[in-house]
């Protein structure tokens, strides 16, 4: 007769099949989980790119439908759709033509010592650039960047390709004008922009034809524009950043002069893009401005022939954004440049 409970010589087997057998368990356990895991990864990064390939078609579609030079800006059943309940795009079309161009400005300042600088001086200093010392520097500065040459021809202060290959920046300046906004930022002291002027890039651009359209821009680029000298150019920054009593900025009377002048073009309903908008003429800008005539004929125009679309996707919870720049729009269109803007919120 065999013995009535185990020996510890079978206990232990016994124990170490268990052991064996909740390892086995345990990794199988873990290999379904990660399974699991990757399969819901793999389906997941599907839809996302199925989103995402959806979403640029229906942003090519916008782009294409705007692109049509028959397409007006006022044609917004046709610029805005949903194809079915979760997919939809919506399409801006707007003149860069609203916006200064940085390299018409340089080029101007370079041919023109008195007149062209000033205006580029203007702008600087109406954007938030106080200091006159430091225009200077950086008006010397972005000449020096797109002039052929590598002789400095401002004071010893601005920089040329000896001065940046000192600081260990090799090829620069580039001797030619901006490809991109982003190049702005290359030239010496010109990365403080962003913190003096965030929304710099709504007020300048490097593809317009150089003169300020007054039917596409904003209040703030109609209200430099109208600025004559720098002194009048820094008050009006003054103003623009002073605050009252309560908290809130009392615009300059040029802001308000350029509003007003926003107010008409908008028509009656106070919407832009909308079947009342007007089309103004510089001589109607220039006397509810107050701006000489001759001022007025050099920096403003009413026939920019740059055009800024913006193609807008939505699909589920996804949405990307085309952007597309064209010259000549209504014939013989030129493709200045076009990219895909990321969109996060």
């Amino acid at each position: 007769m065999g013995p009535l409970f185990p020996t510890s010589r079978n206990a232990s087997r016994r124990a170490g099949a268990l052991v064996a057998v909740l390892f086995v368990v345990g990794t199988l356990s873990l290999m379904l989980t990660t399974t699991a895991l990757i399969v819901r990864s793999d389906a997941e990064l599907a839809t996302s790119q199925k989103k995402a390939f959806r979403a640029t078609q229906l942003a090519e579609m916008g782009i294409a439908i705007a692109v049509n030079p028959v397409v007006k800006k006022t044609d917004q059943i046709l610029l805005n759709q949903v194809i079915f309940q979760d997919e939809s795009f919506s399409v801006k079309i707007k003149g860069e033509g609203g916006k200064f161009n940085i390299n018409s400005l340089i080029q101007q300042a370079k041919a023109d010592p008195g007149d062209g600088r000033d205006q580029l001086e203007i702008v600087l200093a109406a954007i938030g650039v106080e200091d006159d010392a430091l225009r200077t520097r950086l008006i010397d500065n972005l000449i020096n960047w797109v002039d052929e040459d590598d002789v400095t021809d401002g004071g010893r202060d601005t920089y040329e390709k000896a001065e940046y290959e000192a600081e260990g920046f090799f090829n620069y300046p580039f001797n030619r004008s901006f490809y991109s906004l982003d190049e702005m930022l290359l030239v010496k002291e010109m990365n403080f922009l962003p913190g003096v002027c965030p929304h710099w890039r709504d007020i300048f651009t490097i593809y317009s034809g150089g003169r300020l359209d007054v039917n596409e821009a904003d209040a703030e680029c109609l209200a430099i524009a109208s600025l004559e000298t720098v002194a009048e150019a820094q008050r009006y920054a003054a103003q623009q950043f002073e605050t009252t009593i309560d908290d809130r900025a009392k615009p300059s009377e040029h802001f308000t002069d350029a509003q007003e002048v926003i107010d008409l073009r908008w028509g009656k309903d106070g919407a832009e893009n909308t079947v009342d908008d007007e089309q103004l003429d510089v001589n109607t800008v220039a006397t509810m401005m107050s701006l000489n005539p001759a001022l007025a004929s050099a920096r403003l125009t009413n026939q920019d022939q740059t055009t800024r679309i913006e193609s807008t996707a939505t699909v589920g919870d996804l949405r990307k954004r085309i952007v597309l720049i064209v010259r000549n729009r209504s014939q013989n269109p030129q493709i200045l440049m076009r990219e895909e803007v990321p969109l996060f919120d």
